[in-house]
């Protein structure tokens, strides 16, 4: 790997978690182990997810190309009986759906439609903006709203970013 991974989560419940760091000939090497508890969903239950995509300059070449594979495999993994939309950012924000739809088939297709085509050209990456205008769009009553991320760069005041999810009552 020559690229940093950062992965934020919160979890009520502690899991077992271990880490070694050893020297090598090119300098550390990190390895981390964790098992977080997280509440299950019942398997009949929908689901919804927000997917905010980063589409700015940065994303060029191999990110959007791997953002491409993880979006078809996830859009691959929902179900007919959960919601979603895709909402694309860079220097501004839009979405494939004015609020949260269904994943239909129909859906699905104008959804793949929109990932063959994803291009990083959307300008610089204004993360705060993208949040504020995913935690605002309608989901469905009564289903816990999660968004999901897609970015290649780093987010800065991440607190910040975390209460705003918190009090939107949307997981991050």
């Amino acid at each position: 790997m020559d690229r940093d991974f950062i992965l934020l989560f919160k979890s009520l419940e502690q899991g077992q978690c271990s880490a070694i760091l050893d020297m090598d000939p090119e300098g550390y090497v990190l390895s981390g182990s964790f098992n977080p508890i997280f509440s299950c969903k019942e398997a009949n239950n929908p689901g919804s997810v927000k997917i905010v995509v980063d589409c700015s300059g940065s994303m060029n070449g191999e990110s959007i190309q791997q953002t491409r594979v993880a979006l078809d495999r996830i859009l691959d993994s929902l179900r007919s009986q959960d919601y979603f939309n895709i909402i694309l950012f860079g220097n501004q924000s839009k979405s494939l759906f004015s609020s949260q739809e269904k994943a239909s088939v129909f859906n699905l297709t104008r959804a793949k439609r929109l990932v063959r085509n994803l291009q990083a050209d959307m300008g610089g990456t204004e993360i705060g903006s993208a949040l504020i205008k995913t935690y605002s769009s309608s989901g469905v009553e009564g289903i816990h709203q999660d968004v999901l991320l897609i970015t290649d760069g780093e987010v800065w005041d991440t607190e910040n970013v975390i209460e705003q999810a918190v009090s939107a009552e949307h997981t991050i």
